[in-house]
């Protein structure tokens, strides 16, 4: 139904940018394929068939659940598909439907701690009321994560925004995030959009596609991600900006531009764009313009200190060299990113178009965007002619040239900033000459030999310096170098001029904190690994749900269990075959078995509760039950560890086989932890007596049940067992045992 939706909407040309669709899918399966490899995208017939809606769906926004990302809901996941599986032959998968399994658990957690309380306090388990009330407003750590009720016991729920993040391969990604407990927005928000209204200003941003020349009045929304919508980013990591004043949130340059209103035409768009597509360290960020006149403007990234021409005027301002060569690199790198860009070249850089950040950072503004800005050729003023003192005399002959002879003019511009630089006496200084700005340009226009070009003072700074000077005003373009080999030629005779002022001034301190950074990094891995080292041994000694208990902090209570299975074996002889070999020997044989056993048993759905020498001790049924599952699972690996020991052999003694005794009992336990240092998960109770008892009178090689683990096998109609007797046995009296002899193998049997 959605992609007929979005069909529909292509078809009524809804879908290029004005409007945004939001498709509920809680559970994500518009999102979800058969492999997380070749996930399903929701504008496709199926996995991998296109259904031709690919660029419509950039519209279409899908709001999910947020998938619980703590450890305890991983594994609580899997050990919902693993008892679905296993208990009811129901094959689930890794998917955000488990949550609801995930939620209803910490509901019946919430009704137990409430009722627990109330409880306590002396309370009725069926007043209702009073129950529901303990619920409201209340807080805790649950298997999905926190738990966080309302004043009318909703729960507060977190819901994920997912977009086209790639409109190549259409892979939807998650863009935004929403905290149902801090009522937080998501950080990325579609644009709401009103229809234009001629009699208000438009501000037009440089992400429109050129294909869609809708123009738009925005709206104070921010706006979404990607190449068709705005993102302008400010300080508070916010997408926004007001058309109506024109102000972005952070500090930013308004520059007016003369001209007649502005048509928003394919070429205009494709500026906009390409400034768009323009981000460099040393050239000023753009943010937008406007095109309706008077307010014709440009809208840049704003440099506090002013431009390198209020810098040089600035008495104040000690420049030394290493501070000049620094902003006279900075000028290199900004002109050689712009003429290796689509952008191609300045064509009026000068001192004035090149500002100082708060960093002491320069940078090169008023690049590009030539539709905006009209020539003004016509007019004979002082400030005109003021402004041409760093046009190169072709430039001034012909007033445009195509993208390599612009950039050799920007070169010449280059030069005539490097001798403001140097000597600090305003743009074109000429010793002992009163020349008008007039003047001066028309010098330069006619190229007459001489060629007229500023004052050279080798007294003021070297003679590396006024060779690239004359080398970059040079009146053959050909003859000019360009800003790649400019860039050599600095770093050659001064390499403190490749890094800003703030890098020299920093270098040592970056440096140190770099190497303390990667100390830290080194240390955060290595204390990492032994975390995960620590985990690992905790969750081998104690039960995976109560080692998170403890990790926790929390106390551990003692637990009742209706029904287990419990598991004793031994080996018969162990005592003698231990007075004939060394104490070396002996710990080598029994590593050795019960690494075969460890490995055995993780088949099934037991606990290894300890080993005492040869004593090998196993549970089914805690501290996770699952109901009469417990008797199968101890019976099936008892036959399968019989099986294993036939085969095993002792290291020092080959030709020995071990005779391993086996007695097997049901019933009910108590289970804890003891101790605090070293802690065990140790069980209580006459079941764990009996169990013992049934291993000590039974006989080797041979599984020895009791009557009452018979009765639970009995229910599952497919193993085999042998009636033995009634046996003494201490402390009980007679009790009637069985021997297991085997499993049939019958295809109703679960």
């Amino acid at each position: 139904m959605l992609r007929q939706i979005m069909q529909l909407a292509q078809r009524e040309n809804l879908t290029n940018g004005d409007y945004v669709f939001f498709y509920l899918d809680v559970f994500g399966e518009s999102l979800r394929g058969d492999s997380a490899r070749d996930p399903f995208k929701p504008w496709q017939q199926s996995p991998g068939q296109d259904s031709g809606l690919r660029e419509a769906f950039q519209m279409v926004l899908v709001i999910t659940y947020y998938e619980p990302q703590n450890p305890e809901y991983q594994h609580f996941q899997t050990q919902l598909i693993l008892r679905a599986k296993q208990k009811f032959g129901v094959q689930l998968n890794y998917s955000l439907m488990n949550l609801v399994a995930g939620c209803f658990y910490d509901g019946m957690l919430l009704y137990a701690m409430v009722l627990n309380e109330t409880l306590r306090e002396g309370g009725s388990k069926k007043n209702a009321t009073h129950i529901i009330e303990k619920m409201r407003d209340r807080k805790f750590q649950g298997v999905t994560g926190l738990v966080s009720m309302d004043s009318n016991n909703d729960r507060d729920t977190d819901f994920n925004l997912w977009a086209m993040g790639d409109p190549e391969s259409g892979q939807y990604e998650v863009v935004g995030h929403y905290s149902g407990v801090e009522k937080q927005k998501p950080r990325f928000i579609p644009p709401l959009r009103d229809p234009p209204s001629p009699a208000e200003p438009r501000l037009i941003h440089p992400l429109r596609s050129p294909e869609s020349p809708t123009e738009h009045r925005t709206s104070s929304g921010p706006y979404l991600r990607g190449s068709s919508y705005g993102s302008l980013m400010t300080t508070h990591g916010k997408y926004q900006i007001f058309a109506n004043t024109g102000h972005f949130k952070v500090s930013v340059a308004h520059g007016e531009l003369r001209g007649t209103r502005l048509g928003v035409c394919g070429p205009v768009l494709f500026e906009l764009k390409h400034m768009r597509d323009i981000q460099f360290n040393h050239l000023t960020r753009f943010i937008g313009a406007c095109i309706d006149p008077p307010n014709i403007c440009i809208i840049t990234e704003y440099c506090p200190r002013g431009s390198l021409q209020d810098v040089l005027e600035n008495e104040s301002i000690n420049l030394d060299w290493m501070f000049r060569y620094s902003l006279i690199n900075d000028i290199v790198k900004g002109m050689a990113f712009l003429h290796n860009s689509i952008i191609g070249h300045h064509g009026s850089l000068k001192s004035s178009n090149c500002v100082v950040d708060s960093r002491f950072v320069l940078k090169i503004t008023d690049y590009g965007l030539a539709s905006f800005r009209s020539p003004c050729d016509s007019e004979d003023t002082h400030a005109l002619y003021a402004k041409k003192l760093w046009t190169a005399p072709e430039l001034l002959q012909k007033g445009h040239l195509p993208t390599p002879g612009m950039q050799k003019a920007d070169v010449y511009s280059f030069g005539i900033i490097v001798q403001e630089v140097a000597l600090r006496n305003g743009p074109f200084y000429i010793e002992g000459m009163d020349l008008s700005p007039k003047e001066i340009v028309q010098k330069v226009r006619n190229s007459q030999k001489p060629f007229f070009r500023p004052s050279i003072d080798i007294g003021v700074h070297s003679e590396e310096l006024a060779v690239l000077m004359e080398r970059c005003w040079a009146q053959e373009p050909a003859e000019r170098p360009d800003f790649s080999q400019i860039k050599i030629f600095i770093r050659r005779f001064n390499k403190e001029g490749s890094t800003s002022i703030l890098d020299n001034l920093l270098s040592r301190m970056e440096q140190y904190a770099n190497n303390l950074e990667k100390l830290v990094e080194e240390r955060t891995q290595a204390y990492l690994e032994e975390k995960r080292k620590a985990e690992n041994l905790l969750y081998q000694i104690l039960p995976h749900s109560v080692a998170e208990q403890l990790k926790r902090g929390e106390t551990v209570q003692a637990e009742a269990f209706d029904s287990v299975t419990i598991y004793f074996s031994d080996i018969v002889g162990f005592t003698a075959l231990s007075a004939e070999s060394t104490p070396m020997q002996v710990r080598a044989g029994l590593d050795d078995l019960y690494t075969c056993f460890d490995a055995i048993i993780d088949n099934f759905d037991v606990y290894k509760v300890e080993t005492i020498g040869d004593a090998y001790m196993v549970v089914s049924g805690l501290p996770v039950r699952n109901g009469k599952l417990h008797a199968r699972e101890i019976v099936r690996m008892a036959l399968a560890l019989l099986e294993a020991v036939k085969t095993f052999k002792i290291r020092h003694r080959p030709n020995d086989q071990l005779h391993l005794r086996i007695g097997v009992h049901t019933g009910p336990v108590c289970a804890g932890v003891v101790g605090l240092k070293m802690p065990r998960y140790c069980l209580f109770g006459d079941t764990v007596n009996t169990a013992s008892r049934m291993e000590s009178n039974g006989q080797a090689l041979k599984i020895h049940v009791s009557s009452t683990t018979k009765e639970v096998l009995d229910e599952f109609g497919c193993f085999e067992l042998e009636l033995r007797g009634d046996v003494e046995m201490k402390g009980k009296g007679k009790m009637r045992t069985y021997w297991l002899l085997g499993e049939r193998k019958d295809p109703k049997v679960i």
